[in-house]
């Protein structure tokens, strides 16, 4: 019985540790701290906020009566508006899109609405001064450059009365650059880049507006 206690009692020393206090011999167990989960990192990832609406004014210089219906680039109606007692149209659309208007009598006008309300781009039956859309019954015409690569190019378009030049640029989010030509008149009209012709473009109005996709 003595050997059988002392096994008993070396077996628990290998598990405990021994303090004395005042002649009494006290065990401390020793237990293993259990394993905590591993720490969780929370990330918070920040939303784009959706666009503010923006009032868009459309001058209607046709004197026509009665509604304009505008639609977005899957051809979905985004808004309609009669007009008022200052021959305007007053629409409430989302900017960073191109729009669709057609009146009553079937002219189509096309523009782009920025994020800073300016209205640009323009095909079809109207023109803008950076700030409306002015509706008339002269066709405008767009030509649209569209480039997988987002290096910088200047290309120059040149015809009937008109040079203008305009840079290669990618728009926020975009895939492709683009170069836009747009407020031309029907016509025949020659595009160059820096290293000379590329080709001449068509503009009509049963095809006022253009896209080349260039390598």
């Amino acid at each position: 019985m003595k050997h059988q206690g002392r096994i008993l009692w070396a077996i628990a020393m290998t598990a405990a540790t021994a303090t004395t206090i005042s002649g009494y011999t006290l065990a401390v167990s020793r237990q293993s701290m259990p394993e905590l989960p591993p720490a969780v990192t929370l990330e918070t990832v920040a939303e784009p906020l959706p666009s503010e609406p923006l009032l868009v004014v459309l001058r209607d210089e046709t004197k026509e009566q009665g509604t304009v219906t505008v639609t977005d680039e899957a051809g979905d109606p985004a808004a309609t508006a009669e007009k008022n007692a200052l021959g305007e149209y007053v629409l409430e659309l989302e900017p960073g899109q191109r729009y669709t208007v057609t009146t009553d009598s079937g002219l189509e006008t096309a523009f782009y609405l920025e994020e800073n309300a300016a209205v640009s781009n323009v095909t079809g039956s109207g023109w803008t001064d950076g700030e409306q859309l002015h509706l008339d019954r002269e066709i405008r015409c767009t030509l649209r450059i569209l480039r997988a690569g987002g290096a910088e190019c200047l290309y120059t378009l040149t015809g009937d009365g008109v040079a203008e030049q305009r840079t290669l640029y990618t728009s926020e989010g975009g895939s492709q650059a683009q170069a836009v030509f747009a407020g031309l008149e029907p016509g025949t009209y020659t595009l160059s880049d820096t290293d000379g012709l590329l080709r001449t473009v068509h503009l009509t109005e049963e095809q006022p507006e253009v896209v080349l996709g260039l390598d």
